[in-house]
C-alpha cells in the first residue's frame, strides 16, 4: 500500500508538470491517431515522411505525411491537445502552404511559444495524450463529415477571365489571381448549384486593370460543367469566379487578389439571390469558445457549407470554406481553395484551458442557403470626382430618371452645391454644380424629368443674400438660371422647393415677419406669390422656429407638406394656397423636431425626431391627430420614404455605426425587416418611383467606385380586398394579486377595402381578460388602437391562459387568434441589476446595482406635483442646493438644473460642495464653481467631466443665484428633507421644497447613473406662486416627463451570491463582492436581494472565464467615429468605449498598422501609408467594429 501510495503521488506530479514531445513520442501519437479515425479504404498506415516547425527558437509541431495519403499534426508540448489538424485527403508540400493554411498555422506556432513560455499546466490535456498512446480514443456519434466535394484553386484555369497580368507568376496562367474571396465564394455557391441566373449587374473601376463588370441577370452559371477539379480550360468555373470577385469589387493584383469579406453577405443575397439570413458573425462577440462552435455545427448540421475568414500580421485577409466536424475531438474541416492542399480537419480556440486564443480575429457567414428575393439592391457608382461625397436629398422623376444632390461626407463640413443625375436607371451618373464654390449649398432637388429640375439654394458659410433662393435647369444641370422673387435676401432661408409640373410649384424658408414664407407660383417661377398669414390656420410659429432642408413630402395629386425644428407638420391640400399646422406632439431637442416625414397617401404618414431622444409618430388622418409609433425590428434614421402605390409601406435608411443598412415595412411602421445582406453598408437619403423602382444613396470611394444603390425586383403588391395585420401578436405578462394594467392591442388594415372586426373571449367567460372596444370597422390603409384590460383582482396566484379571437371580414386571416398568458404573482420581490464581473488573476470582481437603482433609500429621478404647485425660484446671494446620496464612490461628470429665465443676463453660478458626515448639513467646502447661462423651461446640462471630480461619499449641487433674471424649478408640493440654501457666508439652512436638481455620475465599474432626491413620480405642474423672501418667477414652466425609477417598499436586508447555480456567500451587505482563488475554468454568477419577508429573483447572469491572465466584460457593439474620411496626413478615431486593440488593414488583408490600450480616442498618422481604402478594426469591451476608411 506504502509502495502504491508514493507511485500515485509521482503519477499526479507528471501530469501537473507540462513536458516537451519528442519526436518518436509524436510519431506514435500520429500513427494511433491516423489509424484509428482511418476511413474505409485505407489499409496502408505507414509513413511517408515527417518534419518539425521551429517557431522563435521553439519546437512547435511536427507534421507526419502517409503513404496512403494525408498527414497529421502533433504538438510539441503535451500541455496543449495532442493533434492539431489531420487529413486523410492529398499530399501536402512543405514548400506550397496555402497563404490562409499559413496563417492558421502561425496561430499554432504563437500558441505553442506561449504554452512552453508560460509553462501552462497539462492537467487537462495530458489525459488526451494517453488515450491516444494508449489506442482508448472515444470515435464520434455526431459528425458532419466535409460537404464540399470540390478542391478549386486561384490560379490556371480559375482565373482564365481575370485580368490579364503577366507578373502574377508561377501558376497563374498570365492572370491575377482570382482571390480568396472569390474562390470561398464560388466553391459555396457549387455545393448549393445556385443561382442558375444572377440578379442584375455590377461594375467598379480597378486602379490598374480598368473597368470590371459583371451581368449577373443575363448569365447562367451551368453547374454541371463545372467539375471537382479543373485541369484545362473551363469557361463555366472561371465565368462563376470572375462574378464572385467583380459582385465584391476584388482588388486584383500580380502578388494576390483581395476583398473584404464584409461585402459578401450583400453580394450573395442582391446578386447570386442567397436567402437574406446571410450574416457576418465575429468570434470576439462569442467569448465562450463553445458558443462559438456550436453557431459553425448548427449551419453545417443543417447542410449549409460556412464561409470563414482570419488574418494575421505576416499574410494578411484569407478566407476558405469550413465544411465538416468531428465532435471526439472538437475539430472543424478547413477547404483552404488551393487544390486540396491541407485540406482537413483543424482545432479552433486555445490549445490549453488556461492559454489564450490567438483565433481572436475570426469571422464567419453563417446562413448562406438559396433564397428567393423579390426585391434586392445593386451598387451604382455616383460618379463624384471627390471621394466621400454622400447623398443628401434623393428625388426619382421616373424609373429610369432620378437626380441626386451631395454632401461632403469626409468630415470636413465643406459647403458644396453638387449634383448628380441618372437617364438610365443607374447604370451611369452625371455629376455637376450648381453654382459651384464652397459657399453654397442645395437644400433639396425637384426633377420633373431627365432635362427638368429645380434645386433650393442657401448660402452654408455666411449671411444669406440675394444670390440664394430657387434655381432651375432645362438642359439636364448643363447650366442653371435663378427663379427670381422668392427666397432671397438676408432675412430668408431656402429649405426646399416643389414642383407639379413645369407651371405650378411652392417653395419655403424659415420664419419671416412672425409666420413662416412659403411661396407658390403658377407660371414656372416666372413670379412668386407669397402665402399671405391669414392662409396659415393652426397657431403661430414658436420662438427660434424654422423649417429644415431636405424635410418635404408630397403625397398624392395636390398634398404637399413640411417638418419644423419645433415638432410641428405644415400641411397644403391644394398645393400651397393653404396650409394647417399640425402638432405631432413630438417634444424637440437641439437638431430635431421633425427630421424625417414620409405619407403613403394623404391620410397616412410618419414623423421622425432622429436625435435623442428618437421619437415616431404616426398619423391616419391626415395630421389631424398623431399617436406614439414604437416600432419593431430596424427602422434606421438616416432618411424615410414611402413607397407609391403600395399601402402603408415605408422603406428606411441608416448610416450610423451600429444602425446602417435599408429595412422595409408593410404595416405602416410597425414591423421592419432588414433588405438581405445590407445590414453592414451605409445607406443614405433615398426615393422610389414605385414598388418596382427606389434610388439610395451612399459614400463614394472615388469616381469611379460606389456612392449610390438601386433596388430592383418587386417590394410587396398593393393587397386586394381587407387584409388584417396585428400588433402584438401574443400578450405574455405578469401581475401581482389584486393588480389591474392595460395594453394596446392594434389592428391594421393593409388592404384596399373596409376591415370589419368583433371580439370575442375564449373561454368566455375569463373574468381577468376584457377588450374594448368589440367591434368596429378599419377603413382601408388604416389603424385601431383597442385596449386590453387584465385583472388579478381576486385571482389566486397561478397560470391564467385565454384566446383573444379576432373575427372579420380580410381576404388573408378570419380568425385572429391572440394568445395570452397571465401570470399572478404574490408580492414581487425586486432583484439587483447590472451584474458586472472582471477578472484579476484567479480572482472575480463582481459588483452590481442595488433594486430600484441607487442605494434602495435616497437615489431618485422622480418629482412629486402631488397637486400643488412647481415654480421656479431666484433668492440672489443664495445657493439653493439638493443633497446627492450616490451608492458609492464616483465621478461627477455633469450639473443639471431645470431653469427659466426672465430679462437680462440670465447667468447663475453651478455649484459643488461637500457633505458633514459628522453635522448632517452641508460642507462649506467648495469643491466647483462654474458660471453658466439659463435657458427658458428646459432642463440644462452643464459638463463638468473635466475638472475629474472624485467623491467618495454624499455631496451638495447648487445653484447659485446672482439675480432675479435665471430662476431655478422646484416642487411645491415635496418636503423631501434633502434641500438646503447657503447664504455664501457659511451658514446653511434646510428647506421645505424639492429643487429640481440633477447629477450625472460615473461608479468606479464604469456605470453611468443620473440622481437626484424625492420619493414620488409626477410631472412638474404649470402653476407659479409667489413667496416672501423669495422672487418667484411669474410665469409658467412647461410639465417635463422625468423617468421613474422606484424603490421597493420592502426591507433589504443584504444579498446572496451565486456561482454556477450555487450559493456562495451571503447575505452581504455591500454592492460588491470578491470570488477569490479559483481555478482555470468557467463560471456563471448571479445575485438576489434579501428582504425581511424572502428572496428575491436573480439579477443577469455573467459567465466569465479563468485563465490566471487578462480581463473581460460583455457587452454591446461599440460605435465610434472616423474622420476626416478620406483622410490625409492624419486620421482620427473617436469612440464610446475603451479600445482595447485597433487594427488598419490593406485590401490585400495585410495589417500595416497596429495598437492596443489606446483610450477612446487616436490619432494616426498617415503619411507613410499608401493612397487606397483600408479596413478599420475596433477591439473594444463590447465587441469588434469595423469601418471603410480611404488614405489619400
Amino acid at each position: 500500500m506504502k509502495k502504491v501510495f508514493t507511485l500515485f503521488l509521482a503519477l499526479v506530479s507528471v501530469v501537473a508538470m507540462a513536458n516537451p514531445v519528442d519526436m518518436k513520442t509524436a510519431e506514435s501519437v500520429a500513427v494511433n491517431h491516423y489509424t484509428f479515425l482511418a476511413p474505409d479504404g485505407i489499409n496502408d498506415f505507414t509513413l511517408s515522411g515527417s518534419s518539425e516547425t521551429i517557431y522563435n527558437g521553439i519546437t512547435t509541431f511536427y507534421l507526419f505525411t502517409f503513404n496512403a495519403g494525408g498527414f497529421v499534426m502533433v504538438a510539441a508540448d503535451d500541455a496543449s491537445i495532442p493533434v492539431l489538424g489531420y487529413s486523410y485527403e492529398g499530399r501536402v508540400s512543405a514548400t506550397d502552404v496555402h497563404p490562409a493554411a499559413r496563417s492558421w498555422f502561425e496561430t499554432y506556432n504563437r500558441q505553442m511559444v506561449e504554452i512552453a513560455g508560460a509553462k501552462l499546466s497539462n492537467q487537462s490535456t495530458r489525459p488526451l495524450w494517453d488515450k491516444i498512446l494508449s489506442n482508448t480514443m472515444e470515435r464520434s456519434v455526431m459528425d458532419v463529415n466535409p460537404l464540399l466535394t470540390t478542391t478549386w484553386d486561384q490560379g490556371c484555369y480559375y482565373n482564365a477571365l481575370c485580368p490579364v497580368e503577366t507578373g502574377a507568376g508561377g501558376g497563374s496562367c498570365n492572370h491575377a489571381w482570382t482571390g480568396c474571396v472569390a474562390t470561398t465564394m464560388s466553391q459555396i455557391m457549387k455545393y448549393h448549384s445556385f443561382p442558375s441566373t444572377g440578379i442584375g449587374y455590377h461594375s467598379y473601376t480597378h486602379p490598374d486593370y480598368g473597368l470590371q463588370s459583371a451581368n449577373f441577370s443575363s448569365t447562367t452559371y451551368n453547374f454541371a460543367a463545372m467539375p471537382n477539379n479543373v485541369t484545362s480550360s473551363n469557361t463555366s468555373v472561371a465565368t462563376l469566379m470572375y462574378h464572385a470577385g467583380v459582385s465584391v469589387n476584388m482588388q486584383y493584383a500580380a502578388a494576390g487578389s483581395g476583398a473584404f469579406s464584409e461585402d459578401v453577405p450583400f453580394s450573395l443575397v442582391n446578386y447570386f439571390n442567397y436567402a437574406p439570413t446571410a450574416e457576418l458573425k465575429s468570434i470576439a462577440d462569442y467569448p465562450v469558445m463553445a458558443d462559438w462552435w456550436a453557431l459553425i455545427r448548427t449551419d453545417l448540421d443543417a447542410g449549409r457549407p460556412v464561409y470563414y475568414a482570419g488574418s494575421s500580421t505576416a499574410s494578411g485577409g484569407h478566407a476558405w470554406v469550413c465544411d465538416g466536424y468531428r465532435t471526439s475531438d472538437n475539430k472543424f474541416h478547413f477547404n483552404w481553395g488551393w487544390s486540396g492542399s491541407y485540406n482537413g480537419y483543424f482545432a479552433i480556440g486555445a490549445l490549453n484551458p488556461g492559454g489564450n486564443n490567438f483565433n481572436d480575429d475570426n469571422r464567419i457567414i453563417t446562413g448562406i442557403e438559396p433564397g428567393n428575393n423579390l426585391a434586392t439592391w445593386l451598387v451604382q457608382n455616383s460618379s463624384f470626382s471627390t471621394a466621400s461625397r454622400g447623398i443628401s436629398y434623393m428625388h426619382a422623376a421616373s424609373a429610369t430618371v432620378a437626380w441626386a444632390t451631395a454632401y461632403d461626407g469626409s468630415g470636413g463640413g465643406a459647403t458644396i452645391n453638387e449634383f448628380t443625375r441618372t437617364t438610365n436607371g443607374g447604370e451611369t451618373w452625371t455629376p455637376g454644380q450648381v453654382l459651384g464654390g464652397s459657399t453654397y449649398g442645395l437644400g433639396n432637388i425637384c426633377a420633373l424629368d431627365a432635362n427638368t429640375a429645380f434645386v433650393a439654394v442657401y448660402n452654408g458659410t455666411g449671411n444669406q443674400n440675394n444670390t440664394c433662393g430657387v434655381y432651375k435647369t432645362s438642359n439636364g444641370g448643363v447650366t442653371w438660371n435663378q427663379l427670381p422673387g422668392a427666397l432671397q435676401g438676408s432675412a430668408s432661408f431656402a429649405n426646399n422647393v416643389y414642383f407639379w409640373n413645369e407651371q405650378e410649384g411652392m417653395c419655403h424658408g424659415d420664419v419671416r415677419d412672425g409666420y413662416f414664407e412659403i411661396y407658390t407660383t403658377v407660371n414656372g417661377g416666372s413670379t412668386w406669390q407669397r402665402v399671405p398669414q391669414a392662409n396659415i390656420t393652426g397657431g403661430t410659429p414658436a420662438s427660434g422656429e424654422g423649417g429644415w432642408t431636405s424635410v418635404i413630402e408630397a403625397t398624392g395629386e395636390n398634398t404637399i407638406m413640411f417638418g419644423t425644428n419645433k415638432g410641428k407638420v405644415y400641411i397644403s391640400d391644394d398645393r400651397g394656397s393653404h396650409w394647417r399646422v399640425t402638432s405631432t406632439g413630438i417634444t424637440p431637442v437641439d437638431n430635431g423636431g421633425i427630421n424625417l416625414l414620409a405619407f403613403s397617401d394623404p391620410n397616412n404618414g410618419i414623423a421622425a425626431q432622429t436625435q435623442t431622444p428618437v421619437v415616431y409618430k404616426r398619423t391616419t388622418n391626415g395630421g389631424t391627430t398623431w399617436e406614439t409609433l414604437s416600432p419593431n425590428g430596424p427602422f434606421l434614421t438616416n432618411d424615410l420614404m414611402a413607397v407609391p402605390g403600395l399601402v402603408n409601406t415605408y422603406v428606411s435608411t441608416g448610416a450610423a455605426t451600429g444602425a446602417t443598412g435599408v429595412s422595409y415595412s408593410t404595416d405602416g411602421g410597425l414591423n421592419w425587416t432588414y433588405f438581405g445582406g445590407t445590414a453592414s453598408k451605409q445607406f443614405l437619403a433615398g426615393d422610389f418611383f414605385d414598388n418596382t423602382c427606389g434610388y439610395a444613396g451612399g459614400f463614394n470611394e472615388d469616381q469611379y467606385n460606389s456612392g449610390m444603390y438601386r433596388m430592383i425586383g418587386e417590394l410587396g403588391s398593393a393587397a386586394s380586398g381587407a387584409q388584417i395585420n396585428i400588433n402584438p401578436q401574443e400578450f405574455s405578462l405578469t401581475l401581482n394579486v389584486d393588480e389591474i394594467t392595460t395594453n394596446p392591442l392594434t389592428i391594421s388594415n393593409t388592404g384596399d377595402a373596409p376591415l370589419d372586426w368583433t371580439i370575442a373571449i375564449d373561454p368566455d367567460p375569463s373574468p381577468w381578460l376584457s377588450v374594448t372596444p368589440t367591434l368596429g370597422t378599419v377603413p382601408a390603409g388604416e389603424s385601431a388602437e383597442l385596449q386590453v384590460t387584465f385583472d388579478a383582482t381576486g385571482l389566486l396566484p397561478g397560470e391564467y391562459d385565454a384566446f383573444i379571437v379576432i373575427n372579420n371580414n380580410s381576404i388573408n386571416n378570419t380568425a385572429v387568434d391572440i394568445p395570452v398568458h397571465l401570470i399572478v404573482e404574490g408580492v414581487t420581490l425586486a432583484a439587483p441589476y447590472d451584474l458586472q464581473a472582471i477578472v484579476d488573476g484567479f480572482d472575480v470582481n463582481l459588483t452590481w446595482i442595488a433594486p430600484g437603482g441607487g442605494t434602495g433609500t435616497t437615489e431618485e429621478l422622480i418629482y412629486d406635483n402631488d397637486g400643488t404647485v412647481t415654480g421656479a425660484y431666484s433668492y440672489e446671494g443664495y445657493a439653493m442646493s439638493t443633497h446627492m446620496s450616490p451608492q458609492g464612490a464616483c465621478r461627477i461628470l455633469s450639473l443639471k438644473y431645470f431653469t427659466t429665465i426672465d430679462a437680462g443676463d440670465n447667468t447663475f453660478n453651478a455649484e459643488i460642495y461637500g457633505w458633514d458626515e459628522v453635522a448632517g448639513t452641508p460642507s462649506t467646502e467648495l469643491i466647483h464653481e462654474v458660471s453658466a447661462t439659463g435657458i427658458d423651461n428646459d432642463w440644462l446640462e452643464i459638463d463638468v467631466s473635466a475638472q475629474n471630480i472624485l467623491v467618495d461619499g454624499d455631496f451638495v449641487v447648487g445653484f447659485g443665484s446672482i439675480n432675479a433674471t435665471t430662476f431655478v424649478g422646484y416642487d411645491g408640493g415635496l418636503d423631501n428633507g434633502r434641500s438646503w440654501d447657503y447664504d455664501h457666508a457659511g451658514s446653511w439652512a434646510a428647506y421645505n421644497e424639492a429643487y429640481l436638481i440633477r447629477a450625472v455620475v460615473q461608479y468606479t465599474n464604469g456605470t453611468v447613473r443620473e440622481i437626484s432626491a424625492a420619493p414620488e413620480h409626477s410631472l412638474p405642474g404649470s402653476t407659479v406662486t409667489n413667496h416672501s423672501a423669495r422672487t418667484a418667477f411669474n410665469g409658467e414652466v412647461s410639465p417635463v416627463q422625468i423617468p421613474a425609477m422606484r424603490h421597493n417598499t420592502n426591507t433589504l436586508a443584504g444579498y446572496n451570491l451565486y456561482r454556477n447555480g450555487s450559493l456562495i456567500a451571503g447575505p452581504v451587505a455591500e454592492t460588491f463582492y470578491t470570488d477569490a482563488d479559483l481555478d482555470n475554468g468557467t463560471y456563471a454568477y448571479y445575485v438576489t436581494a434579501l428582504y425581511d419577508n424572502g428572496e428575491s429573483g436573480p439579477s443577469n447572469v455573467v459567465e466569465i472565464q479563468i485563465t490566471g491572465v487578462g480581463t473581460g466584460q460583455n457587452g454591446s457593439v461599440a460605435e465610434f467615429e472616423v474622420y476626416p474620411n478620406p483622410a490625409g496626413s492624419m486620421l482620427n478615431i473617436a469612440g464610446n468605449a475603451e479600445i482595447l486593440s485597433l487594427k488598419l488593414i490593406n485590401m490585400a488583408g495585410q495589417v500595416v498598422y497596429a495598437t492596443s490600450n489606446c483610450g477612446q480616442n487616436l490619432r494616426i498618422n498617415t503619411t507613410e501609408l499608401k493612397s487606397g481604402l483600408y479596413l478599420i478594426e475596433v477591439l473594444t469591451g463590447k465587441g469588434v467594429s469595423t469601418r471603410k476608411v480611404s488614405i489619400k
